[in-house]
């Protein structure tokens, strides 16, 4: 994970992330964030519902300059459906 604006500079920090079955067919994602900056790390956790619909894949885009050419011809066509 790139933490900083510059990608390849040292970094003393460390994201823990864990995904844990729910009882009730949900997935518990919880994270714990280190930092050296900072006297103490924080933590987070949130449910995520079991659902019917296909999971998107994740993908991290950093460094994908196309990226933005998409997402403004996607945002164009959404702006054409509405009018």
């Amino acid at each position: 994970m790139n933490f900083l604006d510059q990608p390849g500079q040292p970094a003393d920090r460390r994201l823990l992330e864990r995904f844990s079955p729910s009882t009730n067919g949900s997935l518990i994602y919880s994270f714990t964030m280190e930092d050296a900056d900072y006297t103490d790390s924080f933590s987070g956790e949130m449910v995520w519902p079991k659902s019917d619909q296909i999971p998107y894949e994740y993908a991290c885009h950093e460094g994908n300059h196309s990226m933005i050419g998409t997402l403004a011809g996607a945002r164009v066509q959404e702006k054409e459906l509405r009018e």
